[in-house]
């Protein structure tokens, strides 16, 4: 998903997605949204988010960067398992200045995810949500798809915006916080393109729970019937914060 050019109403239009990936991989592009940078990786522009956070503009462009390659490695195909790197690049608005987007910073690493060496890609299907935090923290949630033997898997990306700068070397302005199974999609490989398998398509219905105490809100799955055959039920994620990400209670 990328943000429009004239960014949120009223607001200066926002730095467009070249710009973005310019900044986070010190790489020109020449317009491209997927370029090879360094070391046999690609980047990739993913989504792009504009907000609030206490009396602060920022927006965010966030790039996935598929794994370096050296040598004869180049020829192999990425495994199941191999993630990719999600980088984000932010900016503050600042009224009157020139540009009014001042780039505040990039990182390289903000957590991984995908598999086969890519990453999930937006689900624009789906709305983008939401959790502000009254010390100036985010949690924003991407939903996302990925497709897996003629199965589009849906998922969420958990992504955490600290409202302090990073103080230590394991500080994050943004981390990735986890990937969400959501429900699934089998119309390709059900029905008639073959009768022997029953089709399914369900959409887990994401619900933030606050919680006393807590700043990261509880999250829950709602998967409704799927056309009677199966019961709704409710998954519980709840943030540990030894392993810095959402886990499945």
């Amino acid at each position: 998903m990328q943000a429009s050019a004239s960014g949120v109403a009223g607001l200066p239009p926002v730095p467009d997605a070249r710009q973005v990936l310019s900044l986070i991989s010190d790489v020109d592009g020449d317009g491209a949204l997927s370029y090879p940078i360094v070391n046999g990786a690609t980047i990739n522009h993913w989504h792009a988010h504009a907000f609030q956070s206490q009396q602060t503009r920022y927006y965010t462009g966030f790039a996935w960067l598929s794994p370096s390659v050296y040598g004869s490695a180049q020829a192999h195909y990425p495994e199941p398992g191999q993630q990719a790197v999600l980088a984000q690049a932010t900016f503050v608005l600042t009224p009157g200045a020139e540009p009014a987007w001042r780039w505040e910073g990039s990182e390289l690493d903000i957590g991984a995810f995908g598999g086969y060496g890519r990453g999930n890609r937006v689900d624009t299907a789906r709305q983008v949500q939401s959790w502000p935090m009254p010390d100036g923290d985010l949690l924003l949630v991407v939903p996302a798809l990925y497709d897996d033997s003629g199965i589009t898997q849906r998922t969420l990306e958990l992504l955490h915006f600290s409202g302090s700068l990073p103080q230590g070397g394991d500080d994050r302005r943004w981390r990735h916080l986890g990937t969400l199974d959501a429900g699934s999609d089998n119309s390709a490989s059900c029905g008639e393109a073959n009768p022997r398998i029953a089709c399914r398509d369900v959409t887990g219905q994401l619900r933030f729970v606050g919680e006393a105490g807590q700043t990261l809100p509880v999250i829950w799955l709602v998967f409704p019937e799927n056309a009677g055959k199966a019961p709704m039920h409710a998954v519980q994620y709840r943030f540990d914060p030894q392993t810095r990400q959402y886990r499945r209670r």
